[in-house]
């Protein structure tokens, strides 16, 4: 299986997922044994746990189940964190703060399992920002670009 790639610029977390997105999704999520999130706020574990459950939420009710749900953060050893990537079915990483996801990221060594990933990496705004191999973020004030 190569990795399969979901670039989402958003979700509204009191509707449903759009009903084409479940059907690609369904296709291509063959095994709902894993899914682990990665954050924008690493530090911020009671908020990032609060965006996971409502897109777990989202997936269950359109009847994608997971048994199992991990949420990285900046406690977990950088070991553990590739173990969780490399046993993963789905990987997702979440929308917010672009730059502070991709520090995360390079702190942790995670971008080369995630590049060599085999399944659905579904990127959420930043996430989906910081699943490209060259990003540069745009503002009035600073541009700011992100490499490999």
């Amino acid at each position: 299986m190569l990795m399969i790639r979901y670039l989402l610029s958003r979700l509204n977390y009191n509707e449903d997922f759009d009903k084409e997105l479940i059907s690609y999704l369904k296709k291509d999520i063959v095994s709902r044994e894993r899914i682990v999130f990665i954050p924008t706020t690493p530090k911020n574990i009671l908020l990032t746990k609060k965006y996971a459950n409502e897109i777990i939420r989202l997936f269950e009710i359109n009847e994608l189940v997971f048994k199992d749900v991990t949420i990285l953060h900046s406690e977990i050893e950088t070991t553990l964190m590739g173990n969780f990537i490399n046993n993963a079915d789905v990987i997702f990483l979440m929308g917010g703060d672009t730059l502070c996801q991709y520090k995360f990221l390079k702190e942790n060594d995670l971008i080369e399992p995630i590049t060599n990933f085999k399944g659905v990496v579904i990127g959420l705004s930043a996430g989906a920002v910081n699943m490209c191999k060259n990003a540069i973020l745009t503002s009035v004030q600073e541009t700011k670009e992100l490499k490999d």
